[in-house]
C-alpha cells in the first residue's frame, strides 16, 4: 500500500539557483521527472547556465534522515522513501561506479559502508581480511588459464557423475552410436548449414567438432595428410553449444555425461540428438552442395558472404560456380555491386542478369542507384560500359 498520493508536487533546486515546482505521479521514474525538469527550465532565466541533463543527478534526504545521492534513474518516486518531496540536482562527485557499488553493498550487509568502516569489531576485521583472501584465491584460479576457465566460470558444465549409460537406455542405441545434428554458422548472419553424425556415446566435443569438419571436407577429395592437418587448424578454434540455451561444451565430457543429452536419449525413439550447434569454419566451400545451392539461385549472395576471398581455392571454386548459376532477379543482382562483393567476375556476373531482367519500366526504379554504382565503380570499365549503356537505352 502507497503512503504517497497517486500525483506530489516536487519542489526541484537547480544548479543556477532557480526553484521549480513539479506535479509528478508518485510512478514516474527519476529520469523522467529529470527530462521534465529540464523542459520547464528552458522557460526560466538562467537556463544557458546549465549543462545537458544527463550531467547531473539527484540528491536528497530520505525517511532515515540521511543525505542520498540517487544513481539509479529507474527509481520511482514512490520507491525513495523520501523525508520531504524535495530533489536537489548536483553533478556527481567522484567515481560514479565505485558509489552504486559501495551502496549495493551497503544494502546487501545492512549499513553504509561509511559506517562500516567505523567498526573496531576484532571478528568483524577478522572476517573482512578472510573474506577477501578467498575472494583473491577465487579470482586467481579464474584467471589460471585465461578466457577458457573465465568462460567456464560464466558457462560451468552440466554434467552427470558418471558418463556410463543406464543398461536400458545402453540398449536403445545402435551399437553405444548416437545420431547428432550439427548446424554449421557459415556467415555473419548466422547462416547455418546441417550435418548429421552418427557417434559414440561418448565422444567429447572436440571429436564431434573434428568429425563435422571431416564430413564438411569429404567431397573435396583430401588427403589423409591433408585432412589431418585440416582438422587439427580448426578444430580447437571453434566450440559446441547446445540449442535454445546458453550451454556450452567447453570441457572434455562425453556426450553422455552431460545431463541435457543424458535426459533426451530415453525418448527420442530414434537415438538422435539435435540440439548441438558448431561454429565451424567458413573457408571450405562443399562442393557437394553445388548442385542443391543452384536450385536456389536467391541466396548466392549469402554464399558469397561465406568465401575466404584470399583463399586462392575457394575463389576458384566459386568462379566454377558461378558459371553454372541461373540468373538471379534484379533486387539481389543489385546487391551484389555493393562494396560488399567488389571480385570483378561478381560484379560482371550481376549485370548480365541485370541485362536479361531489368525492364525498361523497372530501370527506372533503380535508376538512381545504378547510376551511383557506376561512379563508384568507373575504373571497372566493364561495369561502367554495361550500366552506361542500360542508362542510355533508358533514355
Amino acid at each position: 500500500m502507497h503512503l504517497m498520493p497517486p500525483s506530489i508536487l516536487v519542489d526541484c533546486l537547480l544548479p543556477n539557483g532557480m526553484i521549480l515546482t513539479l506535479e509528478c505521479l508518485r510512478e514516474a521514474t527519476l529520469i523522467t521527472v529529470k527530462h521534465e525538469l529540464f523542459k520547464e527550465a528552458r522557460k526560466y532565466p538562467l537556463y544557458h547556465l546549465l549543462q545537458e541533463e544527463s550531467s547531473y543527478i539527484f540528491v536528497s534526504v530520505t525517511q532515515e534522515a540521511e543525505r542520498e545521492e540517487f544513481y539509479d534513474e529507474t527509481k520511482r518516486l514512490c520507491d525513495l522513501r523520501l523525508f520531504q518531496a524535495f530533489l536537489k540536482v548536483i553533478e556527481p562527485v567522484g567515481n560514479r561506479e565505485e558509489k552504486i557499488l559501495n551502496r549495493e553493498i551497503g544494502f546487501a550487509i545492512g549499513m553504509p559502508i561509511c559506517e562500516f568502516d567505523l567498526v573496531k569489531d576484532s571478528e568483524v576485521q577478522d572476517f573482512r581480511k578472510n573474506i577477501l583472501n578467498v575472494c583473491k584465491e577465487a579470482v586467481d584460479l579464474r584467471d589460471t588459464n585465461g578466457p577458457h576457465t573465465r568462460a567456464l566460470y560464466v558457462y560451468p558444465p552440466n554434467v552427470e557423475s558418471s558418463a556410463e549409460l543406464p543398461r536400458h537406455i545402453y540398449n536403445k542405441l545402435d551399437k553405444g552410436q548416437i545420431i547428432v545434428v550439427i548446424w554449421v554458422i557459415v556467415s555473419p548472419s548466422n547462416d547455418k548449414q546441417k550435418y548429421t553424425l552418427k557417434i559414440n556415446h561418448d565422444c567429447v566435443p572436440e571429436q564431434v567438432i573434428a568429425e563435422a569438419i571431416r564430413k564438411k571436407t569429404r567431397s573435396m577429395l583430401l588427403t589423409q595428410e591433408q585432412l589431418k592437418m585440416c582438422v587439427q587448424e580448426y578444430q580447437g578454434k571453434y566450440i559446441l553449444k547446445v540449442c535454445g540455451c546458453d550451454e556450452y561444451l567447453l570441457e572434455k565430457y562425453p556426450l553422455s555425461g552431460i545431463k541435457r543429452v543424458k535426459d533426451m536419449l530415453p525418448v527420442i525413439c530414434s537415438s538422435s540428438f539435435s540440439s548441438i550447434v558448431v561454429a565451424a569454419p567458413t573457408n571450405l566451400f562443399p562442393r557437394s552442395f553445388r548442385h542443391y545451392c543452384i536450385n536456389m539461385p536467391d541466396i548466392l549472395p549469402k554464399i558469397l558472404l561465406a568465401v575466404k576471398w584470399n583463399s586462392r581455392d575457394e575463389v576458384a571454386q566459386m568462379y566454377c560456380l558461378l558459371k553454372d548459376w541461373p540468373a538471379i532477379k534484379p533486387e539481389q543482382a543489385m546487391e551484389l555491386l555493393d562494396c560488399n562483393f567488389p571480385d570483378p567476375m561478381i560484379r560482371e556476373f550481376a549485370v548480365k542478369c541485370l541485362e536479361k531482367y531489368l525492364t525498361d519500366d523497372r530501370l527506372s526504379q533503380y535508376l538512381i542507384q545504378l547510376v551511383q554504382v557506376s561512379f563508384m565503380s568507373r575504373r571497372r570499365r566493364f561495369l561502367c560500359n554495361v550500366l552506361t549503356v542500360a542508362c542510355h537505352h533508358e533514355e
